[in-house]
């Protein structure tokens, strides 16, 4: 009989309270990159002094923060100037084609995260607002920060996909448009419709209008749950949609889903899944309490469960790919026609 041995880190008290303290550390990244930091020390190595004229920002504060970012490896300090590391001119200078440092959409879930407790004794998130009531400053500022920030992964994703043979193509939950963008990069001649609520779709508009793609795409300003899908598709692609929803409301989903694929044509799962047990890997783990603090009904599936949802709506050859970038794919095929 094989012997499981259960493994885990045996942590020091010290371990335990750097664990307790790690927030700091996110906080200190979140707002050198909200007040412009590693933007501004690029092509000026300057003093903390000459930084806080810079930003009109309190000089002694200032320096503290400049210290921690020192701390942390990511600018450094010769003489009295701080400068950018390597990494940080690649990842954190918005002039940089890897930019990653518009990260207003982790800003925005400070709050939420704040209120862990309280949900854990609820159950449910407490300040959960639909699209439709949030503002357009914060839907522009939190679908930018998206597109800057994973536009990287992208094209990963969609490289996993065969499009050979596929003409039309149907996104549930557009967002900022990053995968129209890779998918018509990887086959021009794609006829793809795309849905999203419509508070969002004008910003995929500005994001497509600026790739000069606009008028390739259909663009539908709705909810996927009461739009119906009259047209016939070779693909569906959803990414991040259904961890938003109950197993029970994605099969609901699926099933439109199904129904609007020709025979043959597949439907692709782009997500997060975690495993059986539900306590690996990490970032799936984590992400179940995000959905926990920001959804109603959301959470963080397993590949059992999607197999369910899908072979409920119909689906059959279903299969799995996890990606490069710590993400899974799973693909179902419609082989009988509803």
């Amino acid at each position: 009989m094989r012997n499981n041995q259960i493994h885990f880190k045996d942590h020091s008290a010290n371990e335990i309270l750097e664990l307790a303290a790690v927030f700091r550390k996110s906080k200190i990244l979140l707002t050198a990159c909200e007040i412009g930091i590693f933007t501004l020390l690029e092509n000026n190595h300057q003093t903390s002094k000459e930084i806080a004229y810079e930003l009109n920002s309190d000089e002694r504060a200032t320096d503290r923060l400049l210290a921690s970012l020192c701390i942390l490896d990511l600018i450094y300090k010769e003489n009295e100037n701080y400068k950018n590391t390597p990494s940080t001119s690649k990842f954190l200078v918005k002039s940089s084609d890897h930019y990653l440092g518009d990260m207003k959409h982790f800003s925005q879930l400070w709050d939420t995260w704040g209120e862990l407790t309280e949900v854990i004794y609820k159950g449910s998130a407490l300040s959960n607002k639909p699209v439709s009531e949030k503002s357009p400053e914060w839907i522009e500022s939190y679908m930018d920060s998206l597109h800057s920030s994973y536009k990287h992964e992208a094209k990963e994703i969609v490289s996993y996909i065969k499009l050979k043979n596929v003409t039309n193509v149907f996104e549930v939950g557009c967002g900022s448009g990053l995968n129209i963008i890779e998918f018509l990069k990887e086959n021009p001649n794609l006829n793809i419709t795309a849905i999203d609520y419509n508070e969002v779709i004008i910003q995929t508009k500005k994001n497509l209008a600026n790739e000069n793609i606009v008028d390739k795409v259909k663009l539908i300003g709705g909810d996927i749950f009461d739009y119906k899908i009259e047209d016939k598709y070779d693909l569906i692609f959803i990414s991040f949609v259904l961890d938003e929803y109950s197993i029970w409301d994605n099969v609901n989903i699926m099933t439109k889903c199904y129904r609007a694929l020709n025979k043959g044509g597949m439907l692709v799962i782009h997500d997060n899944i975690i495993d059986e047990n539900r306590i690996s890997p990490e970032h799936s783990v984590l992400y179940s309490i995000n959905m926990l603090l920001n959804t109603n009904k959301g959470d963080t599936y397993t590949e059992t469960d999607f197999w369910i949802m899908l072979r409920e709506s119909g689906f059959h050859n279903i299969k799995r790919i996890d990606t490069e970038v710590g993400t899974s794919l799973m693909f179902a095929e419609k082989t009988t026609i509803l």
